[in-house]
């Protein structure tokens, strides 16, 4: 198996999800490592490729392949004329290796609800592979104000006794 496209440790990764055993094997033995591999969303492109081996008669498997940009970041949200605008802002890091690592960091903003999020995930490869996670999150509700967002103050449609 050859893979193009990362650095050594990153390609002893895809080695370990793609095949477990360094002897030949069969295309259907590595199908299934194949797709799973695929269904982490760790890379940016695979372009997998068999090629004959003159000299043993066996297929290499050769993999072209780049991962997902370390840093990503993510922002959205709705800005509304009424009280109902709301932001989003999410900015991520993964670290691909043998065991990788990600921490994410999200932020939710508005009128009605406002809350943020870290999170940490450390993959364990091994014969079961199992993953630590570890997540705080801090939320606040506030129904009974009504103010838009970025725009003046409006009169809440309820009567507030004081």
């Amino acid at each position: 198996m050859i893979i193009r496209g990362l650095d050594p440790d990153q390609s002893a990764y895809v080695h370990f999800l793609l095949k477990s055993d360094p002897r030949p094997t069969t295309l259907s033995n590595v199908k299934q490592n194949y797709f799973r591999m695929l269904k982490s969303n760790r890379f940016e492109y695979v372009y997998p490729r068999l090629k004959k081996d003159p000299d043993t008669g066996f297929f290499d498997l050769i993999v072209d392949m780049e991962k997902n940009r370390e840093l990503l970041h993510s922002f959205g949200g709705n800005i509304s004329s009424r009280d109902i605008s709301h932001l989003y802002s999410k900015l991520q890091y993964i670290k691909l290796s043998r065991n990788p690592f990600s921490l994410t960091g999200n932020i939710h903003f508005g009128n009605f609800y406002s809350s943020g999020n870290i999170s940490a995930r450390k993959d364990i490869s091994g014969a079961y592979p199992f993953f630590l996670r570890s997540d705080i999150s801090l939320s606040r509700w506030q129904f009974t104000t009504g103010s838009v967002f970025l725009f003046e103050e409006q009169k809440p449609s309820y009567i507030s006794q004081r």
